[in-house]
């Protein structure tokens, strides 16, 4: 699908309308609510949000709120640079890309304002800490300037939180010498509750 501006307002006002008639059957109540919720959210610390409701979000609004993302192992470099060129056009919060691609992406990035986000033990989490640090590092040598790395989801589900805090700890060290962004990935559709309140 091409998207235009002007398509990609309607597509995102067509999702909100579907998304506000599953929330309460009409949609009437929930701009106010869901303003409430989103406000709650950000004053909590959040600097992204997955969705954005209400009558007066543009397409720019929506972007800026959201990690423009490929992670397809089949990606292409021109894939990248057409992700680059939309995350460029539309302001997205990131362009996050495999590590592999990075440097690339930075390259096609550089001048604008969008950010090289990466993975780091990505899309298991079981790979060692030091080699999740090392990855973090390369990566931000490479050009990323924010990390998402995916926890040790095995040692959460083993009770060894000890282990998993350790894992992020490491990744935490190498991104924060550099001044980059690290953002924790726990991967909630393989947690319990339990598990989701001790991973945060």
């Amino acid at each position: 699908m091409n998207l235009t501006n002007g398509n990609y307002e309607k597509l995102v006002e067509q999702i909100t309308d579907l998304v506000l008639s599953k929330l309460d059957g009409n949609g009437d109540n929930c701009p106010s609510f869901c303003g409430a919720d989103v406000k709650r959210i950000v004053d909590a610390g959040a600097s992204r949000i997955g969705v954005v409701l209400g009558d007066s979000a543009t397409a720019h609004d929506w972007a800026s709120l959201v990690d423009h993302t490929l992670l397809k192992p089949e990606a292409t470099e021109s894939d990248i640079k057409k992700l680059c060129k939309e995350a460029i056009e539309f302001g997205f919060a990131s362009v996050c890309v495999n590590p592999f691609w990075v440097k690339k992406a930075a390259e096609f990035l550089r001048g604008s304002n969008v950010p090289v986000c990466t993975v780091i033990g990505f899309p298991l989490g079981a790979t060692l800490s030091d080699v999740k640090a090392f990855e973090a590092r390369r990566a931000i040598f490479n050009g990323a300037t924010e990390v998402d790395m995916v926890i040790n989801i095995g040692a959460l589900k083993s009770g060894d939180d000890c282990t998993v805090e350790d894992d992020i700890r490491a990744v935490a060290a190498a991104a924060h010498e550099n001044g980059v962004l690290l953002k924790v990935i726990i991967e909630t559709a393989l947690l319990t509750d339990d598990e989701k309140v001790r991973a945060c």
